[in-house]
């Protein structure tokens, strides 16, 4: 049995409702599972807090699945999925470190972010160019480098360079970062 999953675990409210099979879909859906030769059954489960789809069938069943989702939603069911989920997971990783760093270091630092990439300056000024970033603390960012490697958090070892968040970090490896960053002096 393989099982397809959307849930509240994984993704919020929005992109349930959106990977969600209305009615006249779960028929459609049913419709073209029972005529598919390597899918040998199939059960759709549909709420507010879970997505899932259950089926049996051989090794070629999952693309099948995920191609007649994809006929039906017009979605790339888990490209899509996880793309969402890591945009989701990239904005709350934002959110955390942002005030994380805010709340340890005041106005004291300026974080510079686009997307998932991120340069945190000890500085009091807002870095907007070479001139403002020559403001930064080079010695405080290389003490606060070399303590969050002793942590076991690698980051961008100068301040005027990029770090980023990617897809495998977790909402638990964000959360222990954001904590090595809170005990920081």
């Amino acid at each position: 049995m393989y099982c397809i999953s959307v849930n509240h675990k994984n993704s919020d409210a929005f992109i349930r409702e959106k990977y969600a099979l209305n009615e006249l879909e779960k028929k459609e859906f049913y419709d073209k599972v029972r005529k598919n030769k390597n899918i040998s059954g199939c059960i759709c489960l549909m709420t507010c807090n879970r997505n899932e789809i259950y089926f049996e069938g051989n090794k070629a069943a999952v693309s099948e699945i995920e191609n007649i989702y994809k006929e039906i939603k017009n979605i790339d069911y888990i490209k899509t999925l996880a793309k969402e989920n890591n945009e989701k997971k990239i904005t709350e990783a934002k959110k955390t470190m942002l005030i994380t760093v805010r709340k340890s270091f005041g106005e004291k630092v300026c974080v510079n972010q686009v997307g998932s990439l991120m340069s945190v300056f000890f500085t009091d000024k807002k870095v907007v160019d070479y001139d403002t970033a020559l403001s930064s603390d080079t010695e405080k960012y290389a003490e606060y480098f070399r303590y969050m490697l002793e942590s076991g958090i690698n980051l961008a070892p100068s301040q005027f360079e990029a770090m980023f968040v990617s897809a495998t970090h977790t909402q638990k490896d964000l959360e222990a970062t954001a904590k090595v960053i809170e005990n920081f002096k």
